[in-house]
């Protein structure tokens, strides 16, 4: 069970440390607070696409910081209602990265790529509730049932949905 909580971790942290990755020769950000405001107000300028970029990335990293702190949790937890403690936080946290995702004013070009990366969030965030529900039930076989068919789900179609949609947001800022 804790095995396959922590390939939940490295799967997010995978996403989340692909997803939006520039090559800017090493030269890092080019300045400016990372806000939506400024993102907006900068467009596709190499700053505002920069900045994008970055936002995406710390609120992909926020579902990665998720994953490794219900990991955490799983092996602290000593029953099932723990277990479904942790995955009703990483179900928040999960949640309100999607939320950010939907506030960030992308670049145009980049707005549906954005809008498939939110609705795989919130596929994930709603996809582990039968596990949480089992967990909250205490009926551990249940719980691990539902889980392992979550998990199924973040390992494939979920991890190369996000992939892809991170992708498409990359290749429409590139101009590709």
């Amino acid at each position: 069970m804790l095995r396959r909580l922590f390939l939940l971790v490295a799967a997010l942290a995978l996403v989340a440390a692909g997803c939006g990755d520039d090559d800017d020769g090493g030269n890092g950000d080019q300045g400016g607070p990372k806000t939506p405001t400024t993102q907006a107000t900068t467009g596709t300028t190499a700053t505002g696409t920069t900045a994008y970029k970055s936002q995406v990335q710390t609120i992909l990293g926020s579902v990665g910081t998720a994953g490794t702190t219900l990991g955490t949790a799983a092996r602290a937890s000593r029953s099932t209602a723990d277990l479904g403690r942790a995955l009703e936080t990483f179900q928040s946290s999960v949640e309100g990265a999607a939320d950010r995702l939907r506030d960030l004013e992308a670049p145009e070009e980049a707005t549906e790529g954005q809008d498939e990366l939110e609705q795989v969030l919130r596929e994930i965030a709603s996809g582990v509730q039968p596990s949480i529900e089992a967990a909250r039930a205490g009926d551990r076989a249940k719980f691990q049932q539902e889980f392992r068919a979550y998990q199924r789900k973040l390992d494939g179609e979920y991890r190369r949905r996000l992939t892809a949609a991170g992708e498409k947001i990359d290749r429409a800022l590139a101009g590709q």
